[in-house]
């Protein structure tokens, strides 16, 4: 349904933009700006997910020698937010990664919190206590003895 411009209206009282009559057409001008606040609600709302960084750490496997090795990238994440499970030939790394932001004048402080979980499955029957867990660089590799 098209809004009709202005110049087409029945009445001379003027809107806010010039551009339509919200007396002469109330129902169509509702819904013309009902869509306008969805759209820049819509808008609004990817711009903020867009900033967050929502993504679950990949967790890569490779076979080397006698083990497998697990990697996965988590940058800025301390291994004390870290948490390794091993059960039932499931590995699960899960963790935490905290932010905090204090404006410049030093009133206002924002703090986020960030919870992941990934899981993979371990081929064959490791030893669950020979699993080694090392953070370098932001990287975290396992290694899973076979």
């Amino acid at each position: 349904m098209a809004l009709r411009p202005y110049e087409q209206s029945n009445t001379s009282l003027h809107d806010l933009y010039q551009l339509y009559n919200p007396f002469a057409y109330p129902y169509e001008y509702t819904q013309h700006m009902m869509n306008r606040m969805a759209k820049m609600v819509d808008q609004s709302v990817e711009k903020n997910l867009s900033k967050m960084n929502t993504s679950i750490p990949e967790l890569t496997l490779t076979e080397k020698n006698n083990a497998y090795h697990i990697q996965s990238s988590i940058p800025g994440i301390s291994p004390e937010d870290l948490s390794i499970s091993y059960k039932k030939g499931y590995l699960t790394v899960s963790g935490k990664k905290e932010t905090s932001n204090i404006s410049a004048d030093g009133n206002m402080m924002s703090s986020s919190q960030q919870l992941f979980s990934n899981t993979i499955r371990i081929p064959g029957n490791p030893d669950s206590k020979q699993i080694k867990a090392t953070t370098l660089h932001g990287v975290l590799t396992v290694a899973i003895p076979k």
